[in-house]
């Protein structure tokens, strides 16, 4: 498996972010913590890692438990 830069990271983050078509400020925190919570932060975050922390944030919004 190749080498992923912390660029590659924060790039990844920054588009899926964008993808999502939430508010910049609102997706770009709730994503933070959730990678925090599984060890990880936007600057290093795998496409497993990213995967995994926008749907816990999905399973979160749908049982009303994101942070407002």
């Amino acid at each position: 498996m190749a080498e992923k830069t912390a660029t590659a990271g924060n790039e990844l983050f920054e588009e899926v972010a964008t993808l999502t078509g939430l508010p910049r400020e609102q997706i770009t925190v709730e994503l933070t913590r959730i990678l925090k919570d599984v060890g990880s932060t936007p600057e290093n975050v795998t496409l497993e890692e990213l995967r995994r922390a926008t749907a816990m944030l999905l399973v979160e919004v749908m049982n009303g438990e994101a942070e407002k």
